[in-house]
């Protein structure tokens, strides 16, 4: 069985029991539901990443990233804790614990009454394909692309003028420049390769590059004469 079917049979077989409507299932399907239902949900989360998927709308396969997306739609439907504690059949307390743990534990099956509760399904995609799928209901894209752009070029700037500071401030000599555009490679290897998230991935890139480019900048002014020289 995929993950897509699985997580397609959970959620039937939750909202049949909070309805009251049975489904038709074999014995050894039900024991199958249920025993996944009673799996904590990081290891069902683990099986997922391993098959290169994801539960679309989520950053990544952390039981808090699932339950921050709960959150995001209860949120957006202007739902109260309590709402959903009386829809999912959760308790107010067990749901507010979870909302508010920086490391949840919960089972699979609580996520998936969450989810039912709230009228919101969970659909499973590959990763790179939620890399152009997923989006934030609460904005724009040309907006978000728009503020996206200023924030890149505010933080090239920032780092290239920091950068140029820097090296005055040790005397302006050609080595404090050549170590600025080390530290500038340094930064944007450390982001290429060891960011996941693609905001600091990028940030992190950006950075390095204004590096990078002040330590360009001062070292060509050093050969026409300027400020920076040899040790």
């Amino acid at each position: 069985m995929n993950c897509t079917e699985e997580i397609q049979q959970l959620t039937g077989y939750v909202r049949s029991v909070m309805t009251g409507v049975k489904i038709e299932a074999d014995i050894i399907d039900q024991r199958a539901i249920k025993t996944l239902l009673r799996q904590p949900l990081y290891m069902w989360l683990l099986k997922l990443a391993q098959a290169g998927c994801k539960i679309r709308g989520t950053r990544g396969n952390t039981p808090r990233d699932v339950l921050d997306l709960i959150e995001q739609v209860r949120d957006g439907a202007g739902m109260t804790k309590q709402d959903l504690a009386a829809r999912s059949g959760v308790s107010r307390g067990h749901v507010h614990d979870l909302l508010a743990d920086p490391d949840p534990r919960p089972l699979v099956e609580t996520v998936v009454r969450l989810a039912v509760g709230l009228g919101f399904p969970l659909e499973i995609v590959g990763m790179k394909e939620a890399r152009f799928d997923d989006a934030d209901p609460r904005s724009d894209d040309s907006t978000r692309a728009d503020g996206s752009s200023w924030q890149q070029a505010g933080v090239f700037g920032a780092s290239m003028f920091g950068g140029s500071v820097l090296p005055l401030l040790l005397g302006g000599r050609g080595a404090a420049y050549v170590g600025l555009g080390l530290l500038g490679a340094a930064t944007i290897g450390l982001g290429a390769q060891h960011l996941d998230e693609p905001r600091r991935r990028e940030m992190a890139c950006f950075i390095g590059a204004g590096l990078v480019a002040a330590a360009a900048l001062g070292l060509f002014r050093g050969t026409r004469g300027g400020t920076p020289h040899a040790t």
